[in-house]
């Protein structure tokens, strides 16, 4: 597994013209619709183009457009690591490209595979003939280490309006965070015409991607998905809604297989360790979820509603298929699946099975495998008939059968979940209190803290709610957090904070001084500290965490 640390520590891996010195004193530059490439890049003399501002930044180096928007001619090219590119405070820039020009593949394109560290923060990304943001790599380069551009954060962004993917990662970009973003409309390209394929985020084997906070919707095809081998990847406390295809996936069928890692070329595994946890997944003509030759994956907490209206199921369990050869085609099981605490509500006038664990006849593959499978603790519903089941090679189960002959599901039970118009939980649901206890599963869809035993769901019923969808203003879901901060002081926070604030970083948190014994925050060690109502902390209280990849794993 590549980590932060790693590319940190062996800057000799990186190709020449990524390797700049940084500036003795961070610089900021600033870019105007109605400045000049031939100023100073000042605040009072600002630059006319992105570009321009790009090219003149180096490492640690912040850009800040003013307002308005900056119509491209030639796709951005980022070549420059630890380069922060941003809206100026309290303005908004726009950033768009057409999509019916190849040329301008992507609006924004990191282009150097060996760039590491950065962000894209409020900002408006629109078109590109593609993509509307591009992480690239080194593969074909005929080089001798294969490496792509990591440990960027691109957050508070809206991106939409694209040719075909919004959010583009390819192999070996690792580390890729998208947080509180708005991703919407994909695929309005002529690209799009004839490929029908465009995502939300279509991640093909880039590690440690997260994606939190975000509201992901109007999308052609899959909502997100990471495939092709891509590890740890960790989707949470999003809202998806309004899917041409699935709302998101652990592993999709079909990869080229010269995109897998070369250590996992015998059965050409999909997805490893992913989890899918607190998310809201709604109005989705496949499956709520798809899960293709995943290995370990976790879909924890979830809320699926009106999904698999037409095609496949509301939850899809199922084998891939990667052409090696001519002669031969791997199908790889997934394999110690766990599926707990989910709410699962089909389309009412669909008559697909409720669960598909499929076996692909073509090549006599199981779609499950492995000793440690868990499905169960989740809520089934469809309004007019029962659902039924298919597993492997036996269909129209009943949910009795369902349960006697896949062995799943022994807690789980079919009924009306009670929820509110915007997903949540009604107070007379039987989802309260209904669901296993499991250690990594601490928040709901909102933040709000869970209490054991846990509700069935994405939401934990009783604390505060985000609206659904979110307001107008607000960017993503409305999630308050600060992920992945490698330090929080108490002396840089107000002394009473009026609502629930949850601070998540990097991993493991120590506490160098602690809170005071009011009741009024809750730490734990391995994920966050959550201040409550009335926050008080003793003065220098610092938090801080190790950097081991991002989450709360």
């Amino acid at each position: 597994m590549r980590t932060w640390l790693l590319l940190l520590v062996f800057p000799t891996l990186l190709k020449a013209q990524c390797d700049k010195t940084p500036s003795a004193t961070p610089t900021t530059w600033y870019v105007a619709t109605n400045g000049n490439d031939a100023n100073a890049g000042t605040v009072l003399q600002p630059f006319r183009t992105i570009q321009k501002a790009i090219d003149t930044a180096r490492p640690n180096d912040t850009i800040e457009l003013r307002g308005g928007t900056y119509v491209l001619n030639n796709e951005l090219r980022i070549r420059t690591s630890n380069l922060t590119l941003r809206s100026y405070a309290s303005e908004w820039a726009i950033i768009q490209a057409p999509t019916h020009i190849e040329d301008i593949s992507s609006t924004i394109w990191y282009s150097e595979p060996c760039v590491v560290g950065g962000m894209l923060e409020n900002l408006e990304i629109i078109g590109g003939y593609y993509y509307g943001l591009k992480f690239e790599n080194n593969l074909g380069w005929d080089e001798p280490i294969v490496h792509g551009t990591s440990n960027i954060t691109v957050r508070n962004c809206k991106i939409h309006h694209t040719g075909r993917d919004c959010i583009k990662l390819v192999p070996y970009c690792d580390n890729i965070a998208i947080l509180n973003c708005e991703i919407h409309h994909s695929g309005v390209g002529i690209a799009n015409v004839s490929a029908q394929n465009a995502e939300g985020i279509d991640n093909v084997n880039g590690d440690q991607m997260l994606v939190r906070g975000c509201y992901i919707h109007d999308i052609a095809t899959t909502g997100l998905y990471a495939k092709g081998g891509a590890k740890n990847t960790v989707i949470e406390n999003n809202l998806i809604v309004n899917c041409g295809e699935f709302g998101v996936m652990l592993g999709v069928g079909g990869t080229d297989n010269d995109l897998f890692d070369p250590n996992n070329q015998t059965y050409y595994y999909e997805n490893f360790d992913g989890i899918i946890r607190n998310n809201i997944v709604a109005n989705t003509k496949h499956g709520g979820v798809g899960l293709i030759a995943a290995v370990r994956p976790q879909v924890l907490n979830n809320t699926f509603a009106n999904v698999g209206s037409e095609a496949l199921a509301p939850l899809y369990i199922g084998p891939n298929e990667v052409w090696v050869s001519e002669t031969t085609t791997i199908a790889s099981p997934c394999v110690d699946v766990k599926v707990i605490n989910n709410i699962f509500v089909e389309n009412e006038a669909s008559t697909l099975p409720m669960v598909r664990i499929r076996f692909h006849q073509d090549y006599q593959a199981s779609g499950i495998s492995g000793t440690n499978n868990e499905i169960d603790y989740n809520r089934y519903f469809r309004n007019t008939t029962s659902p039924t089941y298919t597993y492997l090679q036996t269909s129209n189960l009943t949910f009795t059968q369902w349960r006697t002959t896949s062995g799943f599901d022994a807690h789980s039970s079919e009924g009306n979940p009670a929820l509110t118009p915007q997903y949540h939980l009604n107070s007379n649901s039987v989802c309260i209190n209904a669901g296993k206890s499991l250690q990594n599963v601490n928040v709901d869809y909102d933040g709000t803290n869970r209490t054991f035993p846990l509700d069935i769901g994405a939401d934990e019923w009783g604390g505060n709610s985000l609206t659904v969808p979110p307001p107008v203003g607000v960017i993503g879901t409305g999630l308050r957090t600060i992920p992945c901060v490698s330090s929080i002081s108490t002396t840089d926070l107000p002394s009473t904070i009026a609502t629930n604030q949850r601070f998540e970083t990097n991993g493991a948190i120590t506490a160098t001084n602690k809170v005071l014994p009011t009741g009024t925050a809750t730490y734990d060690a391995g994920t966050y500290v959550l201040l409550k109502a009335g926050f008080e902390a003793q003065k220098g209280a610092v938090f801080t965490a190790f950097l081991e990849g991002c989450g709360n794993k």
